[in-house]
Parts: structure tokens; C-alpha cells; sequence
């Protein structure tokens, strides 16, 4: 971090301010993502996390990152998804918002407690995470069928 300071300020603003790189001012205000700046948002982000799960700088390491420092952008979020589904040859291109969605339909359609699914999410209220039961209480049993089979051996 220490490093980071030595960058200075961003360029001004029209109303005359700037602010210090590797800042929240500099990475929301003035939306800089130069590698100061960028590298604040991912130390952020990944601290916020740890104080709310409850993990420590040791249990938290992703190994799907090459490099765990690195900003977690549109771009390289897109990099680690394309990955994974190219990995994994699935026949279709989901994307994520299904497999969030297929995840927890499927956790509480096979009775995992509504609590643990909230957790899961990371669902600030149980409301949230009650919308997926409504879906499964209007499934159409054809439509489960017809994707059961062409699931197969996958699920």
C-alpha cells in the first residue's frame, strides 16, 4: 500500500478536485482503474469479504486466480468463466446468473433448509431467497422431465 501513495493524484475534476490514487475517491469518484487504483479495489473487496464470512488472510486463496491481487474486472471475471465452461464441455454457454439460479432451485428442491441456501447466495434476507421456492411450487412436471433427460449422467 505504501507504494500506492507514491502515484500522487488523479487528474482534476471539473469542479476542481482530485484525489489520491488507490482511493475510494480515485476508484468511484474519478473512475481511475490505473494499477494503483485497480489494486485498492481488489485488496477492498477481498477484505470486506474476509470480515464477512469470517476468514482469515490464510483460509482465504483462491486458487483460480493466478495472481490473487489481481482486479477482478469485467474482463477477467469473463477470462475465469469461459475458462471453467470450456473446461467442463458442457453442450450450452450458461452463464452464470443460470447456474446461481440451477443451484439453488436444485439445493431446495432436494430439501436443504432455506437458511443454508440463504447463506449460500449470500442473500441479505431470507425474502430473497423464498422467490426460488416459488418456482419450484409452480414447476411443470414435463419441463422436468424433458430436462432430466437432457441431463442425463451430468446432474
Amino acid at each position: 500500500m505504501h507504494q500506492i501513495h507514491a502515484l500522487g493524484f488523479t487528474d482534476e475534476l471539473p469542479n476542481g478536485r482530485r484525489y489520491k490514487h488507490g482511493t475510494l475517491g480515485g476508484y468511484v469518484t474519478v473512475q481511475c482503474r490505473c494499477a494503483g487504483c485497480k489494486q485498492w479495489s481488489a485488496d477492498y473487496g477481498r477484505d470486506r469479504k474476509r470480515r464477512r464470512t469470517g476468514r482469515s488472510a490464510r483460509e482465504w486463496s483462491p486458487a483460480w486466480r493466478s495472481d490473487p491481487t489481481e482486479y477482478l474486472g469485467a474482463d477477467v471475471w469473463r477470462r475465469i468463466w469461459n475458462t471453467a465452461v470450456d473446461e467442463a464441455g458442457l453442450p450450452f454457454r450458461y452463464t452464470p446468473y443460470q447456474v446461481r439460479h440451477t443451484h439453488a432451485s436444485w439445493l431446495i428442491d432436494q430439501g436443504v433448509d432455506l437458511a443454508r441456501v440463504q447463506y449460500r447466495l449470500g442473500h441479505g434476507d431470507l425474502q430473497a431467497t423464498t422467490r426460488y421456492v416459488k418456482v419450484l411450487d409452480e414447476e411443470d412436471p414435463k419441463a422436468a422431465e424433458v430436462m432430466s433427460a437432457m441431463l442425463g449422467d451430468v446432474a
